[in-house]
């Protein structure tokens, strides 16, 4: 299910606590692959949108799971204090939207690059930001290793 800004702000506005979440992953996707034998476009993909709709239901565990060993915040936080944080916001901002799109993945051997736009609706803030996440193969997964704002429009309301 492909969803627009407005609609995603709809979406918020008209959902119900027991609603299915709002999630989309705009194509096309495009795929620049180094080593073809360690890549799997649509795993990278598969994870990203787990992520976001883990990050969009509020599931803590899941959403933190996405995140390797030795994932480093930005801003100089620990990975203990951007946990409690993270933790924090999913449980107090229960009403949220998020949309990926524009995804484009490049890997090289276990690593895999993806720059995406980002959607966020919350009932304080829309923002649409252009990231950039670096994810690593661990024990047959992919795991978020950086995650990196390129740049960012955000609205408070």
């Amino acid at each position: 299910m492909l969803v627009t800004v407005a609609g995603l702000l709809w979406g918020l506005a008209h959902r119900q606590a027991q609603a299915e979440p709002l999630i989309a992953m705009a194509v096309p996707v495009s795929h620049s692959v180094a080593n073809a034998t360690h890549a799997s476009p649509i795993a990278v993909e598969d994870t990203l949108r787990a992520w976001a709709s883990a990050w969009d239901r509020s599931d803590v565990e899941a959403y933190l799971a996405h995140y390797a060993d030795d994932f480093v915040p930005t801003g100089g936080r620990s990975r203990a204090e951007w946990m409690q944080q993270r933790r924090e916001r999913l449980q107090t901002q229960p009403m949220r939207h998020v949309l990926i799109s524009d995804m484009s993945v490049r890997y090289s051997g276990e690593l895999a690059t993806a720059r995406f736009t980002q959607h966020y609706v919350d009932m304080g803030l829309m923002s649409t930001a252009y990231k950039r996440v670096i994810l690593s193969k661990r024990n047959g997964s992919w795991k978020i290793r950086q995650e990196l704002v390129e740049s960012e429009h955000a609205v408070r309301r």
